[in-house]
C-alpha cells in the first residue's frame, strides 16, 4: 500500500520543464535546416543550447495543430539573417519526435 501511495505521489508531482536562453547571437554561418516528414516537420537551428534535453540543438516543431506560431517564428529567422541582426533564442521543454530544446519564442536584437 505504501508503494501505490509513493507512485500515485510522484505522478501528482508537476514535471519539470527545463528551459535555456542562447543570449544575442548572430546567424551568420548557422545553419538552419528545414525537414518536411509528415509526422514531424520541424525547423533546426544549429547552435549549440543546453536546455536539460538529450540533445542540444534548437527545434522549432513546424506543425501548425501543436505550433500555431511555428511560420512566424521562421520567418522572424529569415529576417534577422536577411537583415543580419542578432537574435534571441528561447526553449521551454524537450521536443517529443527527438528530445531536442523545443523553441518558444525567438527575439530580434536591436
Amino acid at each position: 500500500m505504501k508503494k501505490l501511495m509513493l507512485v500515485s505521489a510522484l505522478l501528482l508531482l508537476p514535471s519539470l520543464c527545463f528551459s535555456a536562453d542562447t543570449g544575442s547571437i548572430s546567424l551568420t554561418n548557422v545553419k538552419i535546416q528545414i525537414i518536411t516528414d509528415p509526422a514531424h516537420p520541424r525547423a533546426y537551428i544549429y547552435v549549440t543550447l543546453n536546455g536539460g534535453c538529450g540533445g542540444t540543438t534548437p527545434e522549432i516543431v513546424m506543425a501548425s495543430s501543436t505550433n500555431p506560431v511555428a511560420n512566424s517564428m521562421y520567418a522572424t529567422l529569415l529576417t534577422a539573417l536577411a537583415a543580419n541582426q542578432n537574435v534571441d533564442i528561447s526553449t521551454t521543454g524537450c521536443t517529443t519526435d527527438a528530445n531536442e530544446p523545443e523553441v518558444t519564442s525567438i527575439y530580434i536584437e536591436p
